[in-house]
């Protein structure tokens, strides 16, 4: 047993988790891309969205443009892309809240372009994207996916940080990819294009995974065929108080899920008699859990702070980090909320 890491489901646990996405119909057009937005709760930020991926649309033959939201409680997200696409856009909603794994799934089985981006309601674009990645794609004709650097953004849109390096270069294919993606996290949705025939072959996102289920596919597609290369960023991730990612740090669910999605790699690696990288990945994750801890006692999150420190003690246990685990236990008492 490996202390300290969440339960592995089993293999048949994994299979019924991965959906099928069946191929399109060969009565319908297909256009190059399919770029597919999924929505909750993010009407303040869906026009911004759109308003990135239209400025460079190549016409509805090149390009299907669709959101796809997930029973928005609140706002209305079918008038905004009804406003903002003028009949470009289409528009599908879930008539109950499924949750984000399922509707990127929705996504993948709507979707009728050769190559799909799925790009969150609440991320953007930069000019360039699509023709971008579309002459990486044009390099080689059994790519599986074309990945590049992202940058982040705050809820304004103003630049948080600088591009991610620099990645092989522009066109090359990345080396020992799904090695690498087993143990570390190297696509992002708002910088990663998936060829659809590929998902087909390997399943839709996992429904046991929510905040890791794109790493958990972006492994099993490099297990596929080679991925290309965009060197330069042309996407943007937004951090906002909103997002899911946010909900997820403040109870730890994002480092489990990061432990359990690498757990499920390294053991596809090890049936498939490949090298798995080795403990040090748990280090790594740790150090992850400590920043956020930091970053989220700055911001006033004493229960966010104490979730993260607590997944850091378990991963790579440390007198500095039990000190650290205490501290945040002690501050998130003073708080009147012990956990």
């Amino acid at each position: 047993m490996d202390f300290g890491l969440p339960r592995l489901p089993s293999e048949a646990e994994i299979a019924a988790g991965i959906p099928a996405i069946p191929p399109v119909p060969a009565c319908e057009a297909r256009p190059f891309w399919s770029v597919m937005l999924p929505n909750y709760q993010s009407d303040a930020y869906l026009a911004r969205a759109l308003a990135s991926v239209l400025a460079q649309d190549p016409g509805p033959a090149a390009m299907q443009i669709e959101v796809i939201d997930d029973a928005s409680p609140s706002g209305d997200p079918q008038a905004l892309v009804e406003k903002l696409g003028g009949g470009r856009v289409g528009f599908h909603r879930h008539p109950s809240n499924l949750g984000a794994t399922q509707t990127f799934n929705t996504c993948l089985r709507r979707a009728r372009g050769r190559w799909v981006h799925i790009l969150h309601a609440d991320d953007e674009v930069l000019a360039g994207f699509y023709a971008a990645y579309q002459r990486v794609i044009g390099l080689r004709e059994d790519l599986v996916m074309a990945v590049g650097p992202v940058a982040t953004i705050d809820e304004r849109g103003a630049r948080l940080n600088a591009p991610g390096p620099a990645r092989a270069g522009e066109g090359r294919i990345l080396r020992d990819f799904a090695k690498r993606q087993a143990t570390r996290q190297q696509v992002q949705f708002a910088g990663w294009v998936l060829r659809r025939e590929a998902c087909e072959r390997a399943g839709g996102f996992c429904t046991l995974l929510h905040h890791c289920a794109d790493m958990e596919l972006a492994f099993r597609l490099g297990l596929l065929g080679p991925v290309g290369s965009v060197a330069q960023a042309y996407g943007c991730y937004r951090i906002h108080a909103g997002s899911d990612s946010r909900r997820l740090m403040e109870t730890g669910e994002n480092i489990r899920e990061i432990a359990l999605a690498i757990g499920i790699n390294r053991r596809r690696l090890a049936r498939a008699r490949l090298p798995a990288p080795r403990r040090s990945w748990r280090r790594r994750i740790a150090g992850v859990a400590d920043r956020y801890a930091r970053l989220l006692a700055a911001a006033g999150s004493t229960q966010g702070s104490l979730a993260q420190a607590r997944w850091a003690l378990r991963l790579w246990p440390t007198p500095r980090r039990a000190r650290a685990a205490a501290s945040a236990w002690l501050a998130h008492a003073r708080a009147g909320r012990p956990g």
